[in-house]
């Protein structure tokens, strides 16, 4: 038997998510991506974003229907899930678009971070589906790129337009002389290497 504080914990959990995907809807992004880049900029700390758009969608669903791209969508959503630290958090900010908000990831592991994810959606066989699915992602990373959600957004968001006129399928962010470690990411290493 749950008691009362255990259920209202877990209605509080389940508010705030995407009906179809199961991560976190829009609503609950403004308010918690907000808090993240005040935290970050606040405790001088990095905090990137990444804004994932699959490629070719509306294709999807004119050429499968919607329930195809209902299960595409589900399907790569759990592997952005899967795909990332305990840390980060998943959002379906609208469509086919996800974000990603990664507290304490600095450009160089984000960059790196954005590109397994991108990986791993390619390599996503995806139940009853045939084709393959790609996405396109742009990063941006406090402070460098934006101090305030509203700026983080709109440079990952530009990055992410940039990513799908440069061909798709790829990411984009700012130019880095080299990456800087990343931890929390051993088992994502080996999936992408076999992928």
């Amino acid at each position: 038997m749950l008691t009362y504080r255990q259920r209202y914990e877990a209605l509080l959990e389940q508010s705030g998510r995407d009906s179809l995907t199961g991560v976190f809807d829009r609503g609950r992004f403004d308010r918690d991506g907000t808090a993240a880049v005040e935290r970050a900029v606040a405790g001088r700390r990095p905090m990137s974003l990444l804004v994932i758009d699959i490629d070719h969608f509306k294709s999807i669903n004119d050429r499968h229907g919607h329930a195809a791209g209902d299960e595409v969508l589900r399907q790569i959503a759990q592997e952005i899930a899967r795909g990332t630290r305990d840390t980060d958090r998943v959002y379906r900010y609208g469509g086919e678009e996800f974000i990603v908000v990664c507290e304490g990831l600095g450009h160089g592991p984000a960059m790196l971070a954005a590109e397994r994810l991108r990986l791993r959606i390619a390599a996503t066989d995806i139940q009853g589906f045939s084709d393959r699915v790609t996405a396109s992602i742009g990063v941006a990373t406090t402070p460098d790129d934006g101090g305030t959600m509203t700026e983080l957004f709109a440079t990952a968001d530009g990055r992410l337009y940039g990513a799908k006129e440069a061909g798709r399928n790829r990411i984009l962010g700012r130019l880095i002389e080299r990456p800087e470690p990343v931890s929390g990411f051993d088992d994502l290493d080996r999936r992408a290497k076999t992928a």
